[in-house]
């Protein structure tokens, strides 16, 4: 709906990794005076256990409205997702049938994104889908990510192979959209916060590190309690070679078996090892920027890292399916392993190549693309 001659336009965040990959689209959005912008904040955003990082968007401040919508599993078995991915779909109902928006982004390829969106089909929303047509086939989140591009009206891409896979699935491919990674649009690595003040706000000594985050692996769940052991033991004994900063698990299956991993981890290695629950989409750019390279099986190690010049240790098979820069390495869930090539990568120099999810004016594209398609509807 347009009213005062504004675009309404409703973007849907659900956790910290996709408010801070919008956060450039949204500063333009915010300042554009056709457009009257209202952000649909659910999902872990709303979780005290999650950091309840609401209070991040909040102290933002470049919104006309924000609203909450509640519904999201408080835990992470395969039954309470399950559940709670229906309790969602009925919270967003009613939220849909209360309010109308001329398009609605919506990012990536979690549960509760993919429980948004299908929630609308019947009030045929117009949906713009982030980051649609990658792989990931080591996680079900496959399986949403193209069960919101099938509901999604506009796309925009990161690769130009993901372009190609979405119009090969698509019926309708006439707007699909390769502008890169909207994460990366205009980073600036002198802008980022001092290291040293991130430091001692998280309680981090300021030593090199490596930087490190795992998430459970949603096919073929049932091994997640294996790769817990080998995660223990390998971060154990490389702990005792240069410090660790890990990040928490999303709220995903088994999710909460990697969080009290991480927390032992701490517990047993307590000068070696910094645990950190949220840093948040700058923080841990910096974070990124300062540390000696990334370990884990984040996708932020796949189609961030490179543009720091950092080399990505990938760790099973999560991430299978992505395209790769040439940082990254990967590896099974196997102790020594991940022990023998984090050595390795510890005596390399900063990785030189390109980043292949590295794209010029994401954000403006997106909004001259968008815009343009509103009109033509």
């Amino acid at each position: 709906m347009i009213l005062n001659n504004r675009i309404k336009v409703g973007v849907l965040t659900s956790s910290r990794a996709d408010y801070g990959i919008y956060k450039s689209l949204l500063s333009l959005f915010f300042n554009d005076d056709r457009v009257e912008l209202h952000l649909i904040v659910f999902g872990m955003h709303l979780q005290k256990k999650h950091g309840e990082t609401i209070k991040e968007i909040i102290s933002d401040n470049y919104f006309d409205r924000i609203h909450k919508v509640y519904g999201m599993p408080f835990d992470d078995s395969k039954f309470d997702i399950s559940m709670g991915y229906g309790d969602l779909v009925k919270c967003f109902s009613d939220f849909w049938d209360k309010n109308t928006f001329e398009i609605v982004f919506a990012l990536g390829d979690r549960f509760e994104m993919s429980a948004a969106v299908q929630a609308g089909l019947p009030y045929e929303l117009k949906i713009a889908h982030i980051h649609g047509g990658e792989l990931s086939l080591g996680s079900i989140d496959n399986i949403y990510r193209d069960q919101i591009s099938f509901a999604s009206k506009i796309h925009f891409t990161s690769t130009l192979e993901a372009s190609k896979r979405l119009k090969k699935i698509l019926i309708n491919k006439k707007h699909v959209y390769n502008v890169g990674s909207l994460s990366i649009d205009e980073l600036d690595l002198n802008k980022l916060p001092n290291w040293e003040k991130v430091c001692e706000s998280y309680n981090i000594p300021n030593k090199p590190f490596i930087l490190i985050t795992f998430h459970p692996e949603t096919i073929d769940s049932q091994n997640n309690k294996y790769f817990i052991k080998e995660i223990y033991q390998s971060l154990s004994k490389l702990s005792e070679i240069v410090h660790l900063v890990i990040t928490q698990a999303n709220a995903d299956n088994y999710g909460n078996i990697y969080n009290e991993n991480n927390l032992r981890l701490k517990k047993d290695h307590p000068k070696n090892i910094s645990l950190v629950n949220s840093f948040g989409k700058e923080n841990y750019f910096s974070a990124i920027n300062n540390s000696i390279f990334l370990l884990g099986n984040t996708s932020s190690g796949i189609i961030e890292a490179a543009s720091f010049k950092k080399f990505f240790l990938n760790i099973g098979n999560r991430q299978n399916g992505r395209v790769r820069s040439n940082n990254t390495f990967d590896i099974p869930f196997d102790k020594n392993e991940i022990l023998n090539m984090s050595k390795i990568i510890l005596n390399k120099p900063e990785y030189k190549g390109v980043n292949k999810y590295k794209s010029n004016n994401s954000a403006i594209r997106i909004i001259n693309k968008t815009l343009s398609f509103i009109k033509k509807q």
